[in-house]
């Protein structure tokens, strides 16, 4: 099973995908020095005491499904199909993961005044972890093929 390319492929995106539980997504600033930002757990705002604005479930659920399919994924090897529509699944996942967290950070909503807004790399992981998705997926695909090559052999 940890000699497939894809077991790789697969245990890589889940890596990538499961640290958007650690960094923010971005920051806002506002001229009156008021500093928030966006994580999983919703829009902070920085100061003595951080006081959590809003939370944003969605991020974090979907982070957390991205995380558990792209493991347990890992484990369906010898249904080579079932692992493929799986991977497909997670690929829509991530993109709908991102746009998401675009859609925060574009309109993080009218409790905060911003002045500035900074993207982190986190931005970019879920894209990161569609790559290696599909790079898994491409290596499922030629085992399967593979596979269906030396039934007709026989």
């Amino acid at each position: 099973m940890i000699q497939r390319k894809q077991t790789v492929y697969l245990l890589f995106a889940a890596i990538v995908t499961a640290i958007l539980f650690f960094i923010p997504f971005g920051h806002f600033a506002s001229e009156t020095g008021e500093i928030y930002f966006l994580s999983f757990e919703g829009l902070v705002q920085v100061g003595q005491v951080d006081t959590l604005l809003y939370r944003t479930y969605p991020l974090s659920f979907l982070i957390g499904i991205t995380v558990l399919l792209s493991v347990v994924d890992i484990f369906f090897f010898k249904r080579r199909v079932l692992q493929m529509r799986l991977a497909v699944f997670n690929m829509l996942l991530l993109i709908g993961l991102s746009l998401l967290m675009a859609y925060y950070i574009e309109f993080p909503g009218d409790q905060i005044e911003y002045d500035e807004k900074t993207y982190t790399v986190a931005i970019v992981l879920p894209i990161i972890a569609v790559i290696f998705t599909f790079l898994a997926f491409k290596g499922m695909r030629e085992d399967e093929l593979l596979i269906k090559s030396y039934n007709r052999i026989r």
